[in-house]
């Protein structure tokens, strides 16, 4: 199935670049996703990020099929698996600015942590019903832009 991944499998265009750019800042980035690991570390593995931390569904392969464990859950999390707004949760309790990118309804919730969200498909109709402060996102190279932009802002006011 990795092989498969990383044959045929691809991540969003500008993801390697905005990778690279966060490293090169200390800029924390962190994949959190209902997605399961096989499948994210293929990925990763093949484009070179292996050093990005993930949460993801935990998969072990047995005689009887593929087992699943979902390590980041939250008891009154209303969400099947793995709580994403636990993960913000953990990153804002450690005084962490959180931009968060997502598509799906299961990104609703954390997206009404974060900071600042960058969304499409279902997630950014939701912000918009909501009123929730997001950026649309087209790649990856949009969540660059912004960083940027927010950066130079902050550097003219000091």
């Amino acid at each position: 199935m990795q092989r498969h991944v990383r044959e045929h499998g691809r991540l969003r265009d500008g993801f390697v670049e905005l990778a690279h750019y966060c490293r090169d800042r200390g800029i924390e980035l962190a994949i959190v996703t209902h997605g399961m690991d096989f499948y994210v570390e293929a990925l990763l593995d093949e484009a070179g990020l292996e050093w990005l931390p993930t949460y993801a569904v935990h998969t072990t392969f047995t005689d009887a099929g593929i087992q699943y464990d979902y390590r980041f859950t939250r008891p009154n999390c209303v969400e099947y698996g793995n709580c994403k707004c636990s993960i913000v949760d953990g990153y804002k309790s450690r005084g962490r600015q959180v931009f968060y990118v997502g598509d799906g309804i299961t990104d609703l919730c954390p997206a009404r942590k974060a900071d600042l969200v960058f969304a499409r498909s279902r997630l950014l109709e939701e912000c918009q019903a909501e009123g929730l402060p997001h950026v649309e996102l087209r790649d990856f190279s949009d969540v660059i832009t912004e960083m940027e932009r927010r950066s130079m802002s902050l550097e003219a006011a000091q």
